[in-house]
């Protein structure tokens, strides 16, 4: 921690340079400076909340040093909707407007060094600073900005997201990521999965596929070796897509790996119903597909009526209710 306190001495001049960039009107250097004097530096180390979940916390927060991150529980399943690092300002709407226990949490993804201001100083420095008063509006605006550009930019399939996210694909790279390229590098997985709305184990899945294209290679600066399929499930599914009209293998394990959930679904509902049909095992080893992809995409076939179990789990057999699947939303 007295590493990161030395630092801040340090930090200065690169925060205002920070804060300049963070909005498109900054008010003179002098006036931000008095009201940074004004905060109270505050260190958090790593994976520590700043303001907890369902606490009542109207202060300001501004990152000076480190990786900060906001987010939510949802039925006790942890999201996170942005981070945030160097010049970079928080609050609890529900705090500070309503007295009310915050329902967004900040926490640390690194050690952080911060400065906090007592609502009560917030209020009088709006009062007293005009100009400081207009910057802070841009703030909000330019914050407001980033969250609606995310919704409009990181979209489509969960692969979607996460080429938009690491590889700036789609229209422009995210504008507050292609400002901090260090924030993908700092969170753990399970936080950037939780940013994209999809499971840990899915999220490793994506990543082994997008290498498997050379697409973030350099960005994570790691290589992933696929997975051989098994000889024998390559031979059952050879003579599967003898008997299958259509069926998509185009992948290096076989499949239409960058197919949509709908493309995927009728996949899988084509092999359940081949003859021989193939396992689950056997249909994720040939199509790449996850082994809980390939279980959760029959479990909504079942229920959509497209096919049915007869029999017991391993000597049973699937009966095909309709020719094709319907999808009910994105991955």
């Amino acid at each position: 921690m007295l590493s990161l306190q030395k630092h801040y001495s340090l930090t200065m001049d690169q925060l205002i340079d920070a804060l300049k960039k963070e909005a498109i009107y900054f008010p003179p250097e002098e006036t931000v400076r008095r009201f940074l004097d004004l905060g109270e530096r505050r260190y958090y180390p790593a994976k520590s909340y700043i303001i907890a979940p369902e606490t009542l916390n109207d202060s300001l927060y501004l990152t000076m040093v480190g990786t900060i991150r906001v987010g939510w529980f949802d039925s006790q399943k942890e999201n996170t909707f942005g981070f945030g690092s160097t010049g970079t300002f928080f609050l609890s709407p529900r705090s500070f407007m309503g007295r009310e226990k915050a329902h967004y949490f900040l926490e640390t993804c690194t050690e952080c060094a911060m400065m906090a201001w007592s609502k009560a100083t917030v209020m009088q420095v709006l009062e007293d600073e005009p100009l400081l008063a207009k910057w802070l509006f841009f703030l909000c605006i330019s914050q407001f900005y980033g969250a609606e550009m995310k919704s409009y930019v990181i979209k489509g399939t969960a692969k979607n997201r996460y080429d938009t996210l690491v590889n700036g694909s789609g229209r422009e790279q995210m504008k507050h990521m292609a400002k901090r390229p260090d924030i993908l590098k700092l969170v753990s997985s399970k936080v950037l999965a939780s940013y994209l709305g999809v499971s840990p184990s899915y999220l490793s899945n994506i990543r082994k596929e997008s290498l498997k294209g050379g697409a973030d290679k350099e960005s994570q600066g790691i290589s992933v070796k696929a997975r051989k399929p098994r000889a024998s499930n390559v031979a059952k599914a050879a003579t599967a897509n003898g008997a299958i009209n259509g069926a998509k293998t185009t992948s290096a394990n076989g499949a239409n790996i960058g197919a949509t959930k709908e493309e995927r679904l009728a996949t899988v509902l084509r092999y359940l119903s081949a003859t021989p049909p193939l396992s689950f095992q056997a249909i994720a080893e040939v199509t790449g597909y996850g082994l809980r992809s390939i279980k959760r995409y029959s479990a909504e076939l079942q229920a959509s009526g497209a096919i049915s179990r007869s029999g017991a789990t391993r000597s049973g057999h699937w009966i095909v209710n309709a020719p094709k699947p319907e999808s009910s939303g994105e991955m």
